[in-house]
C-alpha cells in the first residue's frame, strides 16, 4: 500500500472568513489508520501557491510568493493537522474531521496549504491526500499519566485534539468505562462564532457522564457576550492567570476585557480542581498563549504539556 492515499473533502463548514471545519473520507474500500485521541495526520494538496522566506531591509524574515514566468509558482504542500474527530467516530463512520484556519503571515500572505483548502469553495476541487499513518504523543495515555486532574487549554484551532479527547471520554463513559478524576477545558477565541464545537461541549458538560467542566471565553466580547451567563471573557492565558490569582497580561486591564468567568463557575471551586500535586495542564493553540500558559502553570508548580510536532 502506498503511504500517501487520496481522500475527498466533504461537509465543508465555514464558521467565519478564516475558520472552517471539514471531514475527509477515503476512497472506496479504504479505511483510515486507527489512532488515539490527540494525535495528528499529514495532509497534502498538489496545487498550492508556493512561498519562500525572504529578508527585508530591516533584517526581518517574511514569506514571499515564489514567482515563475510572472506568476506565482504552484506545487505540493504538506502540513500536519490534529484530528478533531474521536477514534470511535472514525471507526464507525470511516471519516476524519479537522478544524482549520486560513493562516496569514505578518505581511498578509496567506498560508500555502490552508489557502488551497479555502479555495475549494471556488474551484470545486475537493481532493486532499493524506499520509496513511497517524502520529503524535499528545494523548492522555502519554501526557496525563497519574494525574487526578487534567486541565485542557485550547486557543483557536488548538481545540482540535481536545474535542477528540472529550468526545471519546464521553463515549467511553456512555459505554460504562468512566474516566477517573477531573477534566476541565478552558477554550478561548475572539468571538462566540469562532468557538467550534461549543454546543457539543455544553451538551457533554450538562450530561456529566464523567467529571467535566467547560469554561468557554471570548477575548473580544460585545454587549450580548457580557450578558451571557455561560460565556467567560478574556484570553485563555489570562483566564488561567485569573483563576490562579496571578496578574493578567497587558492588554486586558480595561473593564471591557478584564478576565471574567461564566456565571455558573467560581474561582474557589476551580482552584480546588487544580491541586498542583496531581494536576497536569495540556495546552495547544497560539504559540504566544501556549508559552504564557506554560509560564503560569510552572510558576504554580503545575506540570504543563504542550503539543509539539
Amino acid at each position: 500500500m502506498s503511504e500517501w492515499q487520496a481522500g475527498t473533502v466533504v461537509n465543508w463548514r465555514r464558521l467565519t472568513q478564516s475558520l472552517a471545519t471539514f471531514r475527509l473520507i477515503p476512497e472506496p474500500e479504504m479505511c483510515f489508520p486507527s489512532y488515539e485521541a490527540g494525535q495528528y495526520i499529514a495532509l497534502r494538496r498538489e496545487h498550492c501557491k508556493l512561498t519562500q522566506i525572504e529578508e527585508d531591509a530591516d533584517g526581518r524574515l517574511h514569506a514571499a510568493a515564489q514567482i515563475e514566468n510572472g506568476r506565482q509558482k504552484l506545487g505540493p504542500v504538506t502540513h500536519p493537522y490534529s484530528i478533531a474527530s474521536p477514534p470511535f467516530e472514525a471507526a464507525e463512520q470511516n471519516r476524519l474531521e479537522f478544524f482549520v484556519v486560513l493562516e496569514r503571515d505578518a505581511g498578509g500572505t496567506p498560508g500555502r496549504l490552508s489557502s488551497s483548502l479555502f479555495d475549494m469553495e471556488i474551484t470545486g476541487d475537493r481532493t486532499l491526500d493524506y499520509f496513511h499513518r497517524v502520529s503524535g504523543t499528545f494523548t492522555l495515555s502519554q501526557r496525563a499519566q497519574r494525574a487526578e486532574s487534567v486541565l485542557m487549554i485550547g486557543t483557536g484551532t488548538g481545540i482540535a485534539p481536545f474535542i477528540s479527547m472529550i468526545k471519546q471520554l464521553d463515549h467511553d463513559a456512555a459505554m460504562g468505562k468512566v474516566q477517573e478524576g477531573r477534566v476541565t477545558l478552558i477554550y478561548a477565541n475572539r468571538r462566540p462564532e469562532e468557538l467550534a464545537y461549543h454546543d457539543d461541549l455544553l451538551k457533554i458538560e450538562s450530561e456529566q457522564r464523567f467529571d467535566f467542566v467547560y469554561l468557554p471565553s471570548v477575548s473580544r466580547p460585545d454587549e450580548a457576550d457580557r450578558g451571557n451567563p455561560r460565556m467567560g471573557r478574556g484570553r485563555a492565558s489570562n483566564i488561567l492567570r485569573y483563576v490562579l490569582e496571578m496578574p493578567v497580561q497587558n492588554g486586558e486591564r480595561d473593564t471591557a476585557t478584564v478576565p471574567a468567568l461564566p456565571g455558573h463557575l467560581c474561582r474557589d471551586a476551580l482552584q480546588r480542581r487544580f491541586d498542583p500535586t496531581n494536576t497536569v495542564i495540556l495546552t495547544c493553540g497560539n504559540p504566544l498563549a501556549v508559552a504564557d500558559i506554560k509560564r503560569v502553570g510552572e510558576a504554580r508548580g503545575i506540570r504543563v504539556e504542550t503539543e509539539d510536532w
